[in-house]
């Protein structure tokens, strides 16, 4: 009987201690990600910058994220011409998520779908003109998982870091790279503050 009573008060304290967070109301939330991507078939991982909007309460929410990532940037020259190329990858998401809230951390769980837009620039450099410029659309799908730590904030509810790991399936589709699979991996950490 005594090991019961103490049980209970060992779980009652540490509820308190890990759902103390869990009733503070929450609006929505902003976000600057800086994460690495790593594509399918393609060896190197790059980085990506996004940032992220979204509205939600304590335990959903939905957020739009607008992202880019330069996949190749090189100069080469030609008759004694200089040329850039550049391949940027920028994802527009709509996104899902659930969050479990603690004390001082939250746990976020979901997905989305995504318009993904591939560009491809050559650039003359000497005469300052665009040589070639193609563009694809590719749609994708994507599921996230974050765990962020909450710090008190002068405004809004708090600050966090997060750190996010996310999958994304992209069509595979013939684009001026050729019938490449741009499905990818993302982790990295974010910056942001929920209010």
């Amino acid at each position: 009987m005594r090991k019961n009573i103490f049980f209970i008060i060992i779980l009652v304290l540490f509820a308190d201690i890990v759902y103390a967070n869990e009733w503070k109301p929450v609006s929505g939330e902003m976000a600057i990600g800086f994460q690495g991507i790593r594509f399918k078939e393609l060896d190197e991982t790059k980085p990506l910058l996004a940032i992220e909007l979204g509205s939600r309460n304590v335990y959903y929410g939905y957020s739009l994220l607008l992202g880019s990532a330069n996949i190749e940037n090189r100069m080469f020259e030609v008759n004694n011409t200089v040329y850039s190329e550049s391949i940027d990858y920028m994802p527009l998401e709509f996104n899902i998520k659930g969050y479990y809230p603690m004390k001082d951390i939250e746990i976020g769980l979901g997905g989305g779908v995504s318009m993904n837009y591939l560009s491809y620039i050559l650039k003359n450099e000497n005469a300052g003109i665009n040589v070639v410029s193609k563009d694809n659309l590719l749609f994708g799908a994507q599921l996230k998982g974050e765990v962020k730590i909450l710090f008190p904030s002068t405004s809004g509810v708090d600050a966090f870091v997060a750190i996010e790991y996310v999958y994304q399936f992209v069509e595979k589709t013939n684009t001026f790279l050729g019938s490449l699979d741009l499905s990818n991996q993302r982790f990295g950490i974010k910056l942001g503050g929920r209010f």
